[in-house]
């Protein structure tokens, strides 16, 4: 569970962080576009290789990303606030330490940047099916598979085979992709796993 202290302390913790970070002036116009370019980076297994690229590369759109564990008390998954007017802040947790739940986590938190303004969002552990919490899945879904893929992807068989050529198709990693097969229920939590980059908590 989420314990309101815990969870303002991890956030504050991704505050102090990110003052190390030098970005260039807020702009959702031009971060919006250039998500795609970053699905890419998910295809590199190690953190410490593909974390500085995002950082570096969200940065010169006025958004500081910062990973960092929780603490205990705090179930959150990511958080986005502005900083200051021309500095966002974009959370992650990596909580679950696998490639399709950091990916799907950071375009998320991204989507609500995008879409939803200068206010507050976190994440938490329990679902929720709030508009802006529908949006900004909608929001990654479509950057991660975009629209025409994600339709395919809904009827074709899914084997290992299809799940490597959506994922070439998708320019992300197999993991992403069953991830994303995983969440809209087209095939169990507990099959093709093996897909997964799973990362070490030291990594962050």
């Amino acid at each position: 569970q989420n314990d309101v202290p815990a969870t303002l302390a991890w956030i504050r913790r991704g505050e102090l962080l990110a003052e190390d970070i030098d970005c260039a002036k807020w702009n959702r116009e031009t971060f919006s576009a250039n998500l795609r370019e970053l699905k890419v980076l998910s295809k590199i297994e190690d953190p410490k290789k593909f974390l500085p690229i995002l950082q570096r590369e969200c940065a010169r759109h006025g958004v500081a990303v910062v990973v960092t564990r929780c603490v205990p008390g705090c179930a959150a998954s990511g958080a986005t606030l502005m900083l200051a007017e021309d500095k966002a802040l974009l959370l992650l947790s990596a909580r679950f330490l696998s490639d399709d739940q950091f990916w799907f986590s950071f375009f998320h938190e991204a989507g609500h940047l995008v879409l939803h303004g200068n206010g507050p969002h976190i994440e938490h552990d329990c679902p929720s099916s709030s508009k802006e919490e529908a949006e900004a899945n909608q929001f990654a879904e479509n950057i991660i598979l975009e629209p025409e893929n994600r339709a395919a992807l809904m009827v074709a068989s899914v084997t290992r085979f299809s799940i490597a050529r959506f994922a070439r198709k998708c320019n992300v990693s197999a993991g992403v992709i069953v991830g994303q097969l995983q969440h809209c229920g087209r095939i169990s939590t507990k099959v093709f796993n093996k897909f997964k980059t799973r990362y070490s908590s030291s990594s962050f």
